[in-house]
């Protein structure tokens, strides 16, 4: 039985291609292709949300080393497979990238599946624009506040690069079939390098596109930022306040965004040979845009910038948080969050 395994990166789409596959699994049962069920995470595929896929058991044990729990996950998907007769079992999670750029790792994953009669046939990698690509993960992971300033955070938590030049190993030692796409904002582009040209099937008809990721803007993460710093309780609030302004109404951000570019640039211009290596892999009209070196990031670009209908909604969350009802809403959240703390701490002691 053959596997094929999408392997994402970040920010590429993943949780777009994953329910267009949860909501399709009857036709790609029916093309011989089994996708699993997620477990917990089956129904934020089916509705569009964000998504791990349904190989994050897989992704945890690798990364954990478990190898253990690794062969257990692989077998239960591919008795299921088995009972289904079909030809091949399909698994994605846009974080497999991060053990799997282990030759190590990877060469002992191939143990696994050889062991239970299961063969890796594709792989499917997913890359973007690498400035854009970190921009779009660093919104992501501001939107609960609390995360490092944006030169702090490149050089210590923005690790594709590191995991892309360590998978380049990976392809050269191996003889798995592995192909490289261009992420797109186009759906209809995504559906069709997925299914049509990793796949060899039709793309399916139903399926829905819809936005799964909404983050704020620069500025409105940077003020969330400072709330957070103060009450990381009042931050989630803020962060839902400003989710409700659409984004037609909000400042462009136009100077923050360049001076950001420009900022994320320069740090990945150093690795620019990464990104230039993975453009051989893809077609001429695809090719990824390599990051450059800006001779002086604009300092007067750092500036904040807030429509009137952000600033009105901003003052009247100052004015909501004020409120009786709101003061006791937070006071229970941050028992609920100490209680929770506590409750994880004493089930520590007693497991040791």
């Amino acid at each position: 039985m053959e596997l094929l395994l999408h392997i994402g990166t970040e920010k590429t789409g993943s949780s777009f291609i994953q329910t267009s596959l949860a909501v399709n699994r009857d036709e790609l049962l029916s093309n011989g292709i089994w996708y699993p069920t997620a477990g917990v995470r089956e129904q934020d595929m089916l509705a569009g949300r964000i998504s791990p896929g349904n190989a994050l058991p897989l992704y945890q044990a690798l990364r954990d080393g478990n190898l253990e729990q690794a062969e257990a996950v692989l077998k239960t998907f591919h008795q299921a497979a088995t009972e289904r007769g079909v030809k091949a079992i399909l698994l994605s999670n846009e974080n497999l990238i991060e053990p799997l750029s282990d030759v190590r790792v990877f060469e002992t994953f191939g143990h696994l599946l050889s062991a239970i009669d299961l063969q890796l046939k594709s792989v499917l990698l997913v890359l973007r624009d690498p400035v854009e690509q970190a921009l779009s993960l660093y919104k992501h992971r501001a939107k609960n506040g609390g995360i490092p300033r944006l030169d702090d955070w490149l050089q210590g938590g923005f690790k594709l690069g590191e995991h892309l030049l360590a998978f380049q190993s990976v392809m050269e030692a191996s003889v798995t079939n592995v192909q490289v796409k261009r992420y797109t904002k186009d759906s209809s582009r995504i559906l069709s390098f997925f299914y049509s040209e990793w796949l060899g099937l039709e793309v399916p008809a139903n399926i829905q596109h819809k936005e799964v990721n909404p983050s704020l803007t620069l500025s409105e993460l940077e003020l969330l930022n400072k709330i957070h710093e103060e009450n990381p309780v009042l931050a989630q609030s803020f962060y839902k306040a400003m989710l409700e302004v659409p984004v037609q109404d909000k400042s462009r951000d136009e100077y923050l965004a360049a001076h950001v570019r420009e900022t994320i640039a320069n740090e990945l211009a150093a690795k620019a040979s990464i990104w230039e290596y993975y453009n051989c892999l893809l077609s001429s009209t695809d090719q990824l845009q390599i990051p450059q070196v800006v001779a002086e990031v604009d300092a007067v670009k750092e500036r904040y910038s807030f429509s009137e209908i952000q600033l009105n909604t901003i003052a009247q969350f100052m004015h909501v948080s004020t409120t009786r009802a709101a003061m006791i809403r937070r006071s229970t959240e941050w028992m609920k969050r100490i209680y929770g703390r506590l409750r994880s701490s004493w089930g520590g002691k007693q497991k040791s």
